[in-house]
């Protein structure tokens, strides 16, 4: 059945999906009878950065012709509604993002002839100075025959064509000069390109956060695992290669992507083949790779010894701990009860919808969080002075603002934002996250601010500003949302919706706002605040909030738990999830995740177009004991593992800690840490291979991809807890109130500090505490513990 005919000539004959830039449709050349794709973007003449980007698509991906590159047939606007449509061969086959969840990693040498077809391409691409900016495996697609073709040329750009401000791409594969507000070069390509390679020979992304600030911080901060060190087999050189894909500095990738095809292709070779480094205990020197950093490479790890209880680096030698080395509680027990052999996660992140959620990170105050305040005007010191008070207490504190309350850091990159409130007045801080030095700090006048924030006894707790895209939001109970240059603290604009905002969240180049008063998300454009649209469809409260980072869908729960998606570019409702009392929301790919606060306690996964219901989970006896809400059930989504705190299948306890896949809701594994009690009570928390999991006066750390028990500690409330690749930060232990540095393999207490800290927030090899009177924040040697 045909549903449309454009120009008279290309019928529409089944509808695909909905990418990241208007519908995919399988059509008909009536002409000469040849199936085609066709990409439609709906009519709407005031959506004209839509109409310039498929503009750039049509125009880009037609002037590239090569194997590798979707083949562009025509291009056209259909005069009967206005549409712009892109007429391209149809390919039969997946992408690569359906390849690795459906069937795992593929063997060694199919990846690398995989990649290297991608490589060749963005040859061709970047000779003709075009620069994708958005790789990833949903948008390589793989043929029946195995040939690789790049799709998606929608936000490519030419080298010299676009303001380096504008962020595009997708964070788990963007590079770190991105997050620098840089637009990219061709060498920013080939650290996507590398974040592809390392999934496709581990099944996971190079790095395991669990937010879009972590995935950020960990691209600027990390250093990635090589991909052997995972999966035997990979050979030394192949390594190497995807290590220096993934370096931080551009000119420290190799030089072009013909360099990367020529190097995949000569381990095409049987001459290449051999052992994987990390099935052996020393390393051979190879020889065939003429960079000049191979020898001390070859070198440095010829040295490397390991661990045996961990396959991944020893970290570098320091500095003696402070304090001496404490071993945690023993952790043998009895073995997991295993409902399903574990498989390793998967990325769960992207797929044909461009389903990539920005959620707690984006968010800048979420439900339940207190809003800050009105700003009268646009007062910036910007000198290069310390930070008052920096350096200057008798307690030695990296920052003090004269007696004002501070919230937790934010690190963006290099830099640190911090706001200070007393009674009247607030300021927002940027301080150099290596020396405290003030770039800039905004003074805001409130006119009567005390009644903003949350109080903790006696102590205000100030919400924190948020940093995205170069912007800092702050939002205020005087009904005004103010944004700040992140780079010299001017005000970019300001918003006041006559009502306190509850939660905004920026995707797709807008920003989205919840404001209580008038029940109704505004939205507007991120550039200019300029209001676009008002959405008020009997919200009627928000508990928790997700938005796609395409800025066309909305999905959040109402204060009476019903669970609905909006369509973001007209406010219709897409689909409703009601009478389930649901209460978070989590998301992942293709999917959407909630949680009941009410028995039977459940765990649903669903389809985030559509709302259809693909898995859900029962916790096994479907009550507790006494009764329960939403603070019994742990939950955490991260890695493609879904992992849930629920009653064990034969007591009416709260002690078992159930892995799911998050795509089929499969179990991996189920276990019972030994001497766990009220494990409800407590959070999950996903990081670099372990699952922390917190109980009502323990701290347990389980291997994420089996759930046996590495170590346990014993854990007082209000514990902080961040992650860091091979060390886990607290605030304090049972035994020590002092800020902490734990050993993520085995518990081992590396360092202890002399400061009982709140919030923990971690940087480029800094440690950021807050006091407990939130009046200082210290900053503290990741690796030592020093003050910095």
């Amino acid at each position: 059945m045909v549903a449309r005919v454009l120009v008279g000539r290309y019928e529409l004959v089944r509808f695909v999906g909905r990418g990241g830039m208007g519908e995919v449709w399988e059509g008909r050349d009536r002409v000469i009878g040849r199936r085609v794709a066709v990409k439609l973007l709906p009519h709407d003449r005031g959506d004209t950065a839509a109409a310039d980007l498929f503009r750039r698509e049509a125009n880009t991906a037609g002037a590239l012709n090569h194997p590798a590159v979707v083949t562009v047939h025509d291009f056209g606007e259909d005069e009967a509604e206005g549409s712009l449509f892109l007429v391209m061969e149809l390919l039969e086959g997946r992408n690569l993002a359906s390849v690795l969840r459906e069937e795992g990693p593929p063997p060694v040498p199919t990846a690398v002839d995989w990649v290297a077809q991608v490589a060749a391409g963005l040859a061709r691409a970047h000779e003709a100075d075009v620069i994708h900016r958005d790789l990833k495996p949903a948008n390589l697609h793989l043929a029946a025959d195995g040939r690789v073709k790049i799709l998606d040329f929608g936000i490519a750009r030419f080298m010299e064509a676009l303001p380096s401000s504008k962020v595009m791409g997708t964070f788990p594969y963007m590079p770190p000069e991105r997050f620098d507000g840089h637009s990219g070069e061709a060498r920013s390509d080939l650290y996507s390109l590398g974040c592809v390679l390392h999934e496709l020979l581990t099944g996971k992304l190079p790095f395991d956060a669990t937010s879009a600030a972590s995935m950020m911080s960990a691209h600027l901060t990390k250093t990635p695992v090589p991909p052997g060190r995972t999966r035997p087999g990979v050979p030394a050189a192949l390594d190497d290669l995807v290590m220096e894909l993934l370096a931080k500095a551009p000119e420290d990738r190799p030089a072009s992507a013909a360099r990367v095809h020529d190097r995949l292709r000569a381990l095409s070779s049987p001459a290449a083949s051999g052992p994987s480094p990390h099935d052996m205990a020393t390393r051979t020197a190879e020889a065939g790779d003429a960079r000049d950093s191979r020898d001390a490479r070859d070198a440095r790890d010829s040295r490397d010894v390991r661990d045996p209880r961990d396959p991944r680096d020893t970290p570098p030698a320091g500095p003696a701990s402070p304090a001496t080395a404490d071993a945690p509680t023993a952790t043998a027990g009895p073995p997991p009860t295993r409902v399903a052999q574990p498989t390793p996660p998967r990325a769960g992140f992207v797929t044909r919808r461009r389903a990539l959620w920005l959620g707690g990170a984006a968010i800048v105050a979420g439900a339940g969080i207190p809003t800050g305040f009105a700003l009268l005007d646009n007062g910036t010191s910007s000198d290069d002075g310390k930070s008052p008070g920096h350096g200057t207490s008798a307690s030695g504190a990296w920052f003090t603002a004269g007696g004002q309350k501070l919230s937790p850091p934010v690190v963006d990159g290099k830099v640190v934002y911090i706001k200070g409130q007393d009674i009247q007045d607030a300021t927002v801080y940027a301080l150099d996250g290596a020396t405290g030095k003030k770039k800039w700090s905004h003074p805001l006048k409130s006119g009567g601010y005390g009644q903003a924030g949350d109080r903790e006894g006696d102590s205000l707790n100030v919400p924190p500003p948020a940093v995205i895209g170069g912007a800092v939001y702050v939002t205020g109970r005087a009904d005004k949302l103010c944004v700040l240059d992140a780079a010299t603290g001017e005000t970019k604009w300001d918003f006041a919706p006559g009502g306190s905002v509850s939660w905004l969240a920026t995707v797709g180049g807008m920003v989205h706002v919840y404001v209580v008063a008038d029940d109704a998300i505004h939205s507007l454009d991120a550039a200019t605040g300029t209001q676009k649209s008002v959405t008020r469809r009997g919200i009627g409260g928000v508990k928790d909030y997700l938005a796609a980072d395409d800025g066309a869908l909305h999905v959040y729960v109402d204060d009476k738990g019903n669970m609905r998606a909006l369509d973001a570019a007209t406010g219709a409702k897409k689909w409703d999830f009601t009478g389930r009392w649901a209460d978070r929301l989590w998301a992942a790919g293709e999917l959407v995740y909630t949680r009941t606060v009410v028995e039977p306690i459940t765990m649903y996964a669903l389809d985030a177009v559509t709302g259809t219901r693909k898995w859900e989970f029962v916790s096994p006896t479907n009550q507790f004991a006494g009764g329960v809400s939403s603070a019994h059930m742990g939950t955490e989504v991260a890695g493609g593992v879904a992992y849930v705190v629920g009653s064990s299948a034969k007591d009416f306890d709260v002690r078992q800690v159930h892995a799911l896949d998050a795509a089929t809701g499969k179990k991996k594994w189920s276990v019972r840490p030994e001497d766990a009690d009220d494990l409800g009570f407590g959070t999950l928390t996903a990081v670099d291979g372990t699952l922390y999991v917190r109980g009502r006066d323990q701290l347990y750390a389980l291997d994420a991809a089996t759930g046996e028990t590495k170590w346990s500690i014993t854990s007082p409330d209000r514990q902080e807890l961040v992650g860091a690749g091979r060390v886990v930060y607290v605030s304090k232990t049972a035994d020590n109130p002092h800020v902490q540095a734990l050993d993520a393999v085995t518990g081992t207490r590396k360092w202890t500090s002399d400061i009982s800290g709140g919030s923990l927030r971690i940087g480029d090899k800094v440690l950021y505490v807050t006091s407990k009177n939130k009046e200082a924040v210290y900053a503290l040697d990741a690796a030592t513990g020093a003050r910095a």
